[in-house]
């Protein structure tokens, strides 16, 4: 399961986090035969995006990232929060079995 910024423990306190705002959001298209990356890096108040795609997938996130079939994959339409660098991470992806449309929402 997923576990999204409003839902975690803020430091074992038993209180909430802040809900993170929603900003800028791109879009790539995912095949299986090599990695795809957005072009675009983060905004530079991005902390944290939240990615989904239409199909399973292969997710990095670097300055420079490549989607490998021994990367951390992820189940198609499932959301997924990853932290990120603000103005310098990128997304890439490549599809498992099929190809794709990678969402990604910057959130800060």
């Amino acid at each position: 399961m997923t576990v999204f910024a409003r839902e975690r423990d803020n430091g074992g306190t038993g209180e909430r986090g802040p809900v993170l705002g929603l900003s800028t959001s791109q879009q790539v298209s995912v095949i299986t035969a090599s990695s795809t990356a957005c072009t675009n890096a983060v905004g530079s108040d991005t902390t944290m995006i939240t990615v989904w795609c239409t199909s399973d997938f292969y997710v990095d996130v670097a300055a420079t990232p490549v989607a490998t079939t021994t990367g951390a994959a992820w189940p198609a339409m499932t959301p997924l929060d990853i932290k990120v660098v603000p103005s310098s991470s990128k997304i890439a992806a490549r599809g498992i079995t099929a190809a794709g449309t990678l969402y990604v929402m910057e959130r800060s």
